[in-house]
């Protein structure tokens, strides 16, 4: 094996100093406690970057206290309907979760009202995924998607304890769009 050049040490050595900002930037961005004065310029970088973390509520005292599930029904113009339903957390596989977890958080939190620019590329995304027939007449019609949501209870008042599936009580239309 040759030795490397210098070209390759250097872009060796860029490469890993940029794996080290990032992992620099996730550690102030994550941790808690850090003084606004040491995190506000990594934070704005981190921001420009797409690295912004929001705040990890977990387990923190403000805790997440709704879950959220997004279904839609869709039309074309040849009559077919298709319906989509995000996928059911307790049904996949531990591995299902690991390797879609941002999928999972960008369901949850597709509902914002931070988000609804985004809501006409998701609509777009989910016609273009059920559409089966690619000529003019399998164009989208229309496409409406709800919300449903429920309440977690509140882990501080009586401690956190495993339930049961939840049940979605309220449901709210998010998104909804006409095609010519």
């Amino acid at each position: 094996m040759a030795a490397a050049t210098i070209p390759q040490r250097l872009r060796r050595w860029g490469m890993n100093a940029l794996v080290a900002l990032v992992l620099a930037l996730m550690l102030l961005e994550t941790t808690p406690g850090v003084p606004q004065w040491l995190s506000w310029r990594p934070h704005m970088l981190a921001e420009g970057l797409g690295l912004w973390q929001f705040t990890w509520s977990m387990f923190t005292p403000e805790p997440d206290n709704e879950n959220h599930r997004l279904h839609a029904t869709i039309e074309y113009y040849d009559g077919h309907t298709a319906q989509w339903r995000s996928p059911e957390y307790r049904a996949e596989s531990w591995w299902q979760r690991f390797v879609g977890h941002r999928r999972s958080e960008y369901i949850d939190e597709i509902h914002s009202p931070w988000y609804g620019p985004a809501h006409p590329g998701f609509a777009r995304w989910l016609t273009d995924l059920h559409r089966q027939d690619a000529s003019e007449a399998g164009r989208p019609k229309h496409i409406e998607i709800y919300v449903e949501t429920t309440d977690i209870p509140d882990p501080r008042i009586r401690g956190w304890k495993p339930h049961r599936p939840a049940k979605f009580e309220h449901e709210t239309l998010l998104f909804m769009e006409d095609y010519p």
